[in-house]
C-alpha cells in the first residue's frame, strides 16, 4: 500500500497526481469566477497558483509539507517532490510558447505595419529605457534582507531583466481581451495585436540575452552565449525553415491524412531539439520553442489543425501546473512591510506610465485618431499576464530576482492585466456602441446568425479534393467578396467543405459572424 501523505512520501506518482488534481480545482474554479467580473481566464489561474503557494494555504499546518513536500524517498535516496511537477510545468510552458510562435502572424503585421512597427518601437524603447533607469533603486529592494546565502545578481542581468520586465505585452492575454470585448477583428484590435507580436518577439530576443549574461556570470562569457544564440537563431530561421516548409509541401501534394500525422510528429521532433539547443546555449528551452513555432508554415491546414489539439492540452491542463508552480514561489508575506507595500504601488505606477504614455503618444503620431481611440490602444499594451509571468520566473530561476522583488513584480503583473477589460469597456465599447459604430458581434457590420456562408463552385472543388484555399486566393484563381472585411479563408472554410447543396455552413471564430461570397474566376 502506497501511503501518499507519509512525510517523506514513498512514492512521487501518487503524491504528483494529489498536487494535479488539486492544482485543477483552484486554478478552473477562480478562473471561471473572474470570468464573471470580465477577467481573462489567465488572471484567475494566475491567483489560484498563488493560492496555492505560502500566501495563503501554505500558511494551514502540514499542507505544503504533505501536498507539496520538498522531497520524497525512494530506495533510500531523498529528492524534491516539488522538481517532478516543475518539470512537468515547464514541458507545459514549452508547448505553450511554440503554440505562441505557431500562432504568430506576419501578414497580420504586414497590413498595418506603418502603424504598428512605430508603436511597438515606442512600447518597447520608453519602458526598457525606464526600467534599466528604476533598476538602479530596485537593486536595493533586490538585495534588502535576503539572507546570508543570497548573492548580489550580475549588474547587466540585472539592468536587462528590469527593461525587459516593462516591456512585455502578454499577446495571447490580449487576444482573450479584445476576443471578450468583440473588438479584435476591427482596426483598434489588429493594429494593438499587430504590435503586440512585435513587442512580445523583440523583449523575448532581450530576455534571451540577459539569460545568456546571468548564467555565465562574465560580460565576455555572456557575450559569447549570446554570439551563439544569435547564431541559433539564424540557423533556425534561414536553414531550418526552409527545410520545414519544403518538406511540408511534399506533404500536401500528397494529401494524405497520414503524411499529416507524420509531418506533425516532427515538427515535435523539431520542437525538442530547438529547445534542448537553446537550453545546452544558456538562453532557455522556451525561447528554442518559440523559434520552432515561429518556422512552421501558416499556409493550409496544418495550422489550424495543429493549434487547437495542442491549445487543448496546454490551457486545460499543462499550464495551471505553471501557475502553481510560479505560486508556490510567491509569498505576499515577504512584502508585509509598509515600506515594501509603497515600493509596491510605485512599481506598478510606473510600470503603467512606461506602457501607456508611449503607446498612446505613438498611437497618436501614425494614426491622427482622437485621443480616446490612442489613450485605448495603451491600454490594451498595458497588458501583461502569463508572458510577464514566465519573464519573472526566469529571472527568479536564474537568481536575478530576490523572491521579495519577484513577488512586487508578479503583483504588478496581475493588477496591471486586471485593469485592462475594464478600462477597455469603459474607454471605448461602451462609447462605440452609443454611437451605434459596434454592435453586439465582433466589429461594425455583423450579423447575429455565428455562422459563415459560403457559396462555392462545388465542382471545381470537387474536381480539386486537395485544394488550399489560400493559395488559390492568392494566384487568383479564386475570388473572395466579402462587404464586412477580409480574413483567411482557410480559417473559415478549409476542411468545412461538402459535397452536394449550394452552400456550407461552418462556425468561425467562436460568436462571431462573418460572411464571404467565394466564386471560381
Amino acid at each position: 500500500m502506497v501511503f501518499v501523505f507519509q512525510d517523506p512520501p514513498s512514492n512521487p506518482l501518487p503524491c504528483f497526481l494529489v498536487q494535479v488534481f488539486i492544482t485543477l480545482i483552484i486554478t478552473r474554479a477562480l478562473g471561471k469566477l473572474l470570468a464573471y467580473i470580465k477577467q481573462p481566464r489567465v488572471i484567475g489561474e494566475i491567483i489560484g497558483g498563488i493560492v496555492l503557494g505560502p500566501s495563503v494555504l501554505g500558511n494551514i499546518p502540514n499542507f505544503t509539507n504533505k501536498i507539496f513536500p520538498q522531497s520524497y524517498s525512494t530506495n533510500s535516496k531523498h529528492l524534491r517532490s516539488v522538481d517532478t511537477f516543475v518539470v512537468v510545468a515547464d514541458i507545459g510552458l514549452i508547448f505553450f510558447m511554440f503554440l505562441i510562435g505557431l500562432e504568430l502572424d506576419l501578414g497580420m503585421i504586414k497590413k498595418v505595419w506603418k502603424q504598428s512597427i512605430p508603436l511597438a518601437a515606442g512600447s518597447i524603447i520608453f519602458p526598457f529605457g525606464l526600467g534599466a533607469l528604476m533598476s538602479l533603486w530596485w537593486t536595493s529592494i533586490n538585495d534588502d534582507n535576503n539572507g546570508p546565502t543570497w548573492t548580489t545578481p550580475d549588474k547587466t542581468s540585472f539592468i536587462l531583466f528590469c527593461g525587459t520586465c516593462l516591456s512585455f505585452t502578454a499577446f495571447p492575454v490580449l487576444a482573450a481581451i479584445l476576443k471578450a470585448a468583440k473588438i479584435i477583428r476591427t482596426e483598434i484590435g489588429s493594429l494593438t495585436m499587430a504590435a503586440a507580436a512585435i513587442n512580445d518577439v523583440v523583449a523575448w530576443c532581450i530576455l534571451a540575452v540577459a539569460s545568456s549574461f546571468s548564467n555565465t556570470g562574465k560580460p565576455n562569457e555572456g557575450g559569447y552565449t549570446t554570439l551563439l544564440a544569435v547564431g541559433f537563431t539564424l540557423v533556425m530561421l534561414l536553414v531550418m525553415r526552409p527545410i520545414v516548409h519544403y518538406i511540408y509541401n511534399r506533404f500536401r501534394t500528397r494529401g494524405d491524412a497520414a503524411d499529416s500525422s507524420a509531418f506533425a510528429a516532427l515538427l515535435i521532433l523539431v520542437l525538442i531539439l530547438s529547445a534542448f539547443t537553446a537550453e545546452v546555449i544558456g538562453i532557455h528551452a522556451f525561447f528554442g520553442s518559440f523559434l520552432a513555432g515561429v518556422i512552421v508554415p501558416k499556409h493550409g491546414s496544418l495550422p489550424q489543425q495543429l493549434a487547437p489539439k495542442i491549445d487543448l492540452v496546454i490551457r486545460e491542463f499543462l499550464l495551471p501546473l505553471y501557475f502553481a508552480s510560479s505560486g508556490i514561489k510567491t509569498n505576499i508575506g515577504a512584502i508585509s512591510d509598509g515600506k515594501y507595500w509603497g515600493d509596491t504601488v510605485a512599481i506598478i505606477a510606473i510600470a503603467t506610465f512606461a506602457k501607456v504614455f508611449p503607446a498612446y503618444t505613438m498611437s497618436k503620431l501614425v494614426t491622427k485618431k482622437p485621443h480616446r481611440f490612442c489613450l485605448t490602444v495603451g491600454v490594451l499594451m498595458n497588458t501583461r499576464g502569463l508572458v510577464e509571468l514566465i519573464a519573472l520566473n526566469v529571472a527568479l530561476q536564474n537568481h536575478i530576482l530576490s523572491p521579495r522583488l519577484f513577488t512586487m513584480f508578479v503583483l504588478m503583473a496581475i493588477i496591471t492585466t486586471m485593469m485592462t477589460a475594464p478600462a477597455v469597456h469603459l474607454l471605448w465599447v461602451r462609447h462605440q456602441r452609443k454611437q451605434g459604430e459596434l454592435d453586439s458581434e465582433d466589429g461594425p457590420g455583423f450579423h447575429d446568425d455565428n455562422y459563415l456562408t459560403a457559396n462555392l463552385d462545388l465542382d471545381y472543388q470537387r474536381n480539386h479534393p486537395d485544394v488550399d484555399l489560400d493559395d488559390m486566393v492568392s494566384s487568383g484563381a479564386l475570388e473572395t467578396r466579402s462587404a464586412n472585411g477580409t480574413g483567411s479563408v482557410s480559417q473559415l472554410v478549409n476542411d468545412q467543405i461538402h459535397d452536394g447543396g449550394d452552400t456550407v455552413a461552418s462556425q468561425a471564430f467562436g460568436q462571431r459572424s462573418y460572411s464571404v461570397s467565394i466564386s471560381a474566376v
